[in-house]
């Protein structure tokens, strides 16, 4: 506490001197310097680098830089403007590496947002931060309060409100004491007892630096959680008057409900301070909201009729049907993910199909029927796309359990498989065939439990391929990375810097193969970096935004051609399609102009292959793992005839 009781900013008043130094005129060399935006330099040199005091002078002979130098770098005292075209202070203070590093001011908008000291440009040791309504004082570690320490509040007024310990950044009791966001805008005002809300206070919306601070709760809190008040919409109108359970309203119909981040998080009815009667469930992913769940709710619970997405082991299909305390229970119909197409009708029990049921193909046409005991297990009849029975029976996995001449097909009605089936898997003498070119023989010969037996058990090809993510900007590359490799959403990721690389493991028929993606920086400035890695590639995916129809251009196709490898194909991959299911859809137009613009580009042999993904949803990633995956195959030079391009993937879209 010592210390920050002694340190008392002021630190302008400190470098009054430095200061003066800095604004004495130099009598030096002019260099002319062609380093954007650096245009012109004065001061010493030592072997060709800035050394000693030197101002740095953007194109229209502004101010950059005007401070110390060693080997080129800013070291030492300096001034550090922020735009280029204006004399705006951005720091001042001691530099070290080109950093900030030790004790200085940081500006934004002319005004002092924070003095103390810096560490690798960074708020590190004792500061002082200036807020919208008011100051702290307290220690910092990376830029940020510590979690645990002693400081001193103050109001608008500069007057001390609070001086003690904060656990981040709560007082331990104080009254009208107010914390803040970690932009500088307000989070709460208001009573604290034992760190936390306790009493009268307000709690503002986390809506970012560029909003007005918009109320979120008024009232009366205990243990940090609203218990009688008002709630506030991000538009600031009343939603609910009156008392809360668990930060939600005690009752109420057709309630709107929203996060502290201005997300809708629940509209209907509640009671007791939960979800009860007819309601609609959000969820955000990928900054984006989106509809959970819609229907019958009891107690916190789905509870009734409803219908929504994420059910375990189904979450790739839209469900509608019977719930009961929380899970899938009672009658329902799985869809695909178009949210058209059934895939199963059935009954269901513990999120599971239990009892009578039909799975469909994505044709509408019978797969399956029978009593399940579960989705892997069926005592039934297996049909093919045509309607024609074709085995009656044990099914398991989706395919008959015994057989000496079955025919097995995936959901989307390609033939898969057709010889001999044991205990629900590949076993004997049998024909394999690719699920994404019709009628093209991968393997025949001998299976066991799946795997198909090589007569030398050594194939003798390429079992790596490497495959690089390419943009223009920032399309999500990162987040499709994370979806192809670890079938995952990478939420809130921030730009890669430079590259970064995964790798995605699979086992085919008793070898191991591996796909290394490369991720890359869309930016300019990171340009000359990753082209470089296009050489060795054999997959290069371009990534593009549906948002954004300036994705690509003629030059961009144009410089991965000249940098790639002559046998790598080119993927063009529509990113983002999920905001096409969203009820206000506003790229409708923009998908079909994508679409066109692709046509055009295959057309002229400038890419070989176009799909449209959402890294969010999943849509379309099998597609294009299977194109992928095919890829390795097909450099395994084992297929039994040649196919064009064409006829995979190319005309699914195109032809639309």
């Amino acid at each position: 506490m010592d210390e920050i009781l002694k340190f008392k900013g002021n630190l302008i008043e400190n470098f009054k001197n430095l200061n003066e130094d800095l604004d004495k005129p130099l009598n030096y060399k002019k260099y002319i310097e062609d380093n954007y935006p650096v245009k012109k330099y004065v001061g010493k040199k030592l072997k060709d680098k800035y050394e000693g005091r030197g101002i740095l002078y953007g194109d229209k002979d502004n101010i950059i830089y005007n401070g110390y130098f060693k080997n080129g770098k800013y070291e030492g005292f300096g001034r550090l403007y922020e735009k280029y075209d204006k004399h705006q202070l951005l720091y001042i203070g001691y530099f070290k590496n080109n950093e900030y590093n030790g004790m200085g001011i940081l500006y934004s908008n002319e005004q002092i947002k924070y003095e103390g000291n810096f560490l690798d440009g960074e708020y590190n040791g004792i500061g002082i931060e200036y807020l919208i309504n008011g100051k702290r004082k307290m220690m910092y570690e990376k830029g940020k309060p510590l979690k645990e320490c002693y400081g001193i509040l103050y109001d608008k007024n500069n007057n001390e409100i609070y001086k003690g310990l904060l656990k981040e950044q709560k007082p331990k009791n104080a009254k009208s004491a107010s914390i803040y966001y970690d932009y500088g805008k307000i989070k709460y005002i208001g009573n604290f007892s034992d760190f936390k809300f306790n009493g009268k206070g307000i709690l503002y919306y986390d809506n970012g630096k560029y909003k007005n601070e918009i109320i979120y709760f008024n009232g009366i809190f205990k243990n940090d959680k609203f218990e009688i008040g008002i709630l506030f919409s991000p538009e600031g109108n009343k939603l609910y008057e009156g008392e809360f359970i668990d930060n939600y309203p005690k009752e109420g119909k057709n309630v709107t409900i929203y996060n502290i981040h201005e997300d809708i998080e629940y509209i209907g009815d509640l009671l007791n301070g939960k979800y009860d009667g007819y309601g609609k469930l959000y969820e955000m992913l990928d900054d984006r909201n989106f509809l959970k769940y819609e229907g019958s709710f009891k107690d916190g619970l789905y509870h009734g009729f409803g219908k929504g997405k994420q059910f375990k082991k189904y979450s790739e299909f839209l469900y509608k049907g019977n719930f009961v305390k929380g899970k899938m229970e009672g009658n329902g119909i799985l869809y695909y993910e178009n949210g058209k197409n059934i895939f199963c009708n059935s009954m269901f029990k513990d999120n599971d199909l239990y009892g009578k049921g039909i799975i469909y193909y994505y044709n509408n046409s019978k797969k399956i029927e029978g009593i399940f005991d579960n989705l892997n297990t069926c005592q039934g009849i297996y049909y093919n796309p045509k309607g024609e029975e074709i085995y009656k029976g044990l099914i398991t996995n989706e395919i008959p359990d015994y057989s000496d001449n079955a025919i097995v097909y995936d959901n989307y009605c390609y033939k898969i498989y057709e010889g001999q089936i044991k205990n629900g898997t590949y076993n004997g003498k049998g024909i394999e065939y690719s699920d994404c070119i019709e009628n093209l023989i991968l393997h025949e010969g001998n299976f066991i439990n799946n795997y198909f037996i090589e007569p030398n058990n050594n194939l003798g090809f390429k079992k790596i391929i490497k495959a690089i993510l390419y943009s223009k900007g920032l399309p999500g590359k990162t987040c499709l990375l994370k979806r192809l490799t670890q079938n995952y959403f990478l939420e809130n990721s921030g730009a890669t810097i430079g590259v970064d690389f995964d790798i995605l493991k699979f086992e085919y028929k008793c070898n191991e193969y591996k796909i290394q993606i490369w991720d890359t920086n869309g930016s300019e400035r990171f340009r000359a970096i990753t082209s470089s890695y296009l050489k060795n590639i054999d997959i290069i995916l371009i990534i593009i935004d549906l948002t954004d129809l300036e994705g690509i251009d003629k030059s961009f196709i144009e410089e991965i051609k000249s940098n790639k490898s002559k046998e790598a194909l080119i993927y063009l991959v529509l990113n983002k399609i999920d905001l096409l299911e969203e009820e206000k859809n506003n790229y409708i137009d923009n998908l079909f102009k994508w679409r066109k613009k692709a046509k055009l580009l295959i057309e002229n042999k400038e890419i070989d292959y176009y799909f449209e993904v959402s890294a969010k949803n999943k849509k379309g990633i099998d597609t294009l793992l299977k194109n992928i995956k095919w890829y390795i195959l097909r450099k395994a030079d084992c297929h039994k005839e040649k196919f064009s391009k064409s006829k995979f993937c190319i005309e699914k879209y195109l032809s639309l």
